[in-house]
């Protein structure tokens, strides 16, 4: 193989692992990303619960039920 080639493939191995690391450092930032979602949308769905909660009490205390 000339120098021209390893040269080339010295190039291609570099960009690759480039790549790789883009790729996995995306991933990880989508990763995180969803899991904060996930984590706000549990803590609204306890705040719904809980209101919810509370207007079926206020419901029962005035006699509305």
């Amino acid at each position: 193989m000339s120098d021209a080639k390893y040269t080339e493939l010295a190039q291609q191995t570099k960009y690759l692992a480039n790549f790789r690391a883009y790729r996995n450092e995306a991933k990880t930032r989508r990763d995180e990303a969803i899991a904060e979602e996930e984590e706000t949308i549990q803590m609204e769905t306890k705040r719904i619960e809980a209101a919810e909660a509370r207007i079926r009490e206020l419901v029962a205390e005035l006699g509305l039920a």
